[in-house]
């Protein structure tokens, strides 16, 4: 938390990017799950690119996130 707080990039396929990566992908699911239980029918990867969209929205009060290069 403390290097996101402070902006330093987090190393591509370093044990914190990928702990990041699959909690992301944890509460993508877990968002899926609830969706569909009410009623709503949508895919993980639609979900991720909606989340990761509105998070490109700066808001003053926004937190940071994670900064890593990557090619994806």
């Amino acid at each position: 938390m403390g290097k996101v707080e402070c902006r330093v990039e987090i190393a591509a396929g370093s044990s914190e990017e990928v702990e990041i990566r699959a909690n992301t992908i944890v509460a993508v699911d877990c968002i899926r799950i609830q969706l569909e239980q009410n009623g709503f029918e949508t895919t993980a990867s639609e979900i991720n690119d909606y989340l990761w969209l509105k998070g490109q929205v700066s808001h003053l009060q926004d937190k940071p996130y994670h900064l890593t290069r990557t090619t994806a």
